[in-house]
């Protein structure tokens, strides 16, 4: 019981985490403020051309790609259970269909959830293990 309401604590602030960093990526920090400073220290390049021939999205891809596992002999996988209460927003979509949708407009950006996601959720029990979520941005978002 104890360990459930930690799990779900430690859910809840991944969640917060992630949100915070995607509206960070595309709110406060938008692409009107300070872009010289933020240029030299971002992989997204703002320029003129970009501006012109740009999407104007705000989905955003999720790629899950994390492996469950089992606990308590059930067989629980912690990044579906963070997707599931994420923004209408955000999509699930394959790796693939990320990179594609990036490309072409149809998201702004995709994250990917890797196959250790549960994993690390569950070594707060031990010792915890740190998430590298990746994310790629389109540098072609106005």
């Amino acid at each position: 019981m104890k360990k459930d309401k930690i799990l779900s604590c430690i859910i809840g602030v991944c969640a917060a985490l992630f949100c915070g960093t995607i509206g960070y990526l595309f709110g406060a920090q938008g692409f009107n403020i300070n872009q010289k400073a933020r240029a030299l220290k971002s992989p997204v390049t703002i320029t003129k051309e970009i501006k012109e021939k740009g999407f104007n999205t705000k989905k955003i891809a999720l790629v899950n790609a994390d492996e469950a596992v089992v606990q308590g002999g059930k067989t629980i996988n912690y990044a579906d259970k963070l997707i599931s209460g994420m923004p209408k927003n955000f999509e699930s979509v394959s790796l693939e269909m990320a990179k594609e949708g990036v490309e072409n407009g149809n998201y702004g950006a995709y994250i990917i959830i890797p196959s250790t996601f549960s994993q690390s959720v569950v070594s707060i029990n031990s010792t915890p293990k740190p998430v590298d979520l990746q994310y790629k941005i389109s540098s072609k978002i106005t």
